[in-house]
C-alpha cells in the first residue's frame, strides 16, 4: 500500500503540468525593418566630418554612407578631393568610383586639374582606376594624358591608366593603347616596371578587341595597322583566359563584389578542409576483419 502511495506521489506532478503554450507562428512575427540613412542624412554627415578635421572620422564617413547613389552625397564626397590629408583624397576617390550616381562621373572628370590628385602619385593612380570603374569615353582625354614611356608619371600611374582605358568599349582606347606601345621599345624609358608595362597593354588590347597578337609591341602595331580599318568594336568585352580573367574582374569588382567574393572562397576552402578531414578519418580507420576466417 505505501509503495502505491508513494508512486502515486511521484507520478502526481506530472499530471497537474501546464502545457506549454504553442510555438509562435513565424508568418505571425513581427517584420523587423530596418531603416537605411537618407541621401540627405549621409550628405550632411559626409559634410559635419570634413568639418571636423578629423582624418580617421572623414575616411570613416566616407566607407560608410560614400557610395550611397545620391548627387547630394556625390556633391560632399567631391569636397574630400580637394583635402590636404592623402588618406582623405583617397577615400574620396574610392567613394566616387564605386558610387553609381551619374553625377559622379562628371565631379570626377572635374578634378582632373587638383593638384591634390596630379602631384600625388598615389591618388593619380586611384584617380586612373575611378575613371576606368565610369567605363566611359570622356574619360579617355584624361587617361591618356601624359601616357607615353617617356613620360614622368610614374610606372604605376602609367600601369592605371593602360588598364582603365581598356575599360572604354571604343576604337579611340584601342588606337590611345597602341599609340602608348610604340613609346615603350626600345629608347623608351628602361626604369623599374616599364619594360614590363606590355602585359597591362596586352590585357587591355585584348579585352578590348578579342584578338590574341602576343606580347610584342610590334606584332600588335601591325595587326592594328591591317585591322583597325574594318574594326567594330563590340558591345561586351572579350574573355581572357583562366588567371588573366580572374585578375581582371577583381581589379575592377565593387567592394560588395569584392566582399561576396571572399565570402564564398572562404566557404569553399571550409568545405574542402572538411572534405580533406574526412578522407583522413576514413585513412586512418582499420580494415575491418574478415568473420570468415576471423583475421
Amino acid at each position: 500500500m505505501l509503495t502505491f502511495l508513494l508512486a502515486v506521489v511521484s507520478l502526481a506532478p506530472l499530471g497537474f503540468q501546464e502545457p506549454e503554450p504553442p510555438a509562435p507562428d513565424a508568418s505571425e512575427a513581427p517584420e523587423v525593418v530596418i531603416e537605411e540613412i537618407s541621401a540627405e542624412e549621409a550628405a550632411a554627415a559626409i559634410k559635419q566630418a570634413l568639418k571636423g578635421k578629423d582624418d580617421a572620422v572623414i575616411v570613416a564617413t566616407l566607407e560608410t554612407v560614400g557610395l550611397i547613389p545620391s548627387k547630394l552625397v556625390t556633391k560632399e564626397t567631391a569636397k574630400a578631393l580637394k583635402s590636404k590629408s592623402q588618406d582623405v583624397v583617397l577615400a574620396g576617390l574610392q567613394a566616387l568610383r564605386y558610387n553609381t550616381d551619374k553625377s559622379s562621373l562628371d565631379l570626377l572628370l572635374k578634378a582632373k586639374a587638383y593638384k591634390q590628385i596630379t602631384k600625388d602619385p598615389k591618388a593619380a593612380e586611384a584617380y586612373a582606376y575611378a575613371l576606368g570603374q565610369k567605363a566611359d569615353k570622356k574619360c579617355l582625354k584624361i587617361l591618356t594624358d601624359g601616357l607615353v614611356g617617356t613620360s614622368s608619371l610614374s610606372s604605376e600611374v602609367l600601369k592605371a591608366k593602360v588598364s582603365a582605358i581598356g575599360r572604354i568599349r571604343h576604337k579611340d582606347a584601342v588606337e590611345a593603347i597602341i599609340d602608348f606601345t610604340k613609346t615603350t621599345g626600345r629608347g623608351g624609358r628602361a626604369r623599374g616596371g616599364v619594360r614590363n608595362m606590355m602585359k597591362e597593354a596586352e590585357r587591355s588590347l585584348m579585352v578590348l578587341t578579342g584578338a590574341d597578337v602576343g606580347s610584342s609591341t610590334a606584332d600588335w602595331q601591325e595587326w592594328w595597322y591591317d585591322s583597325k580599318g574594318s574594326f567594330k568594336m563590340s558591345q561586351q568585352e572579350w574573355p581572357l583566359d583562366g588567371r588573366a580573367q580572374r585578375q581582371w574582374d577583381t581589379l575592377w569588382m565593387t567592394p560588395k563584389e569584392k566582399e561576396e567574393a571572399a565570402k564564398s572562397a572562404r566557404n569553399q576552402r571550409d568545405k574542402n578542409r572538411e572534405g580533406d578531414s574526412d578522407s583522413s578519418e576514413e585513412g586512418a580507420r582499420p580494415p575491418k576483419r574478415d568473420k570468415k576466417d576471423g583475421k
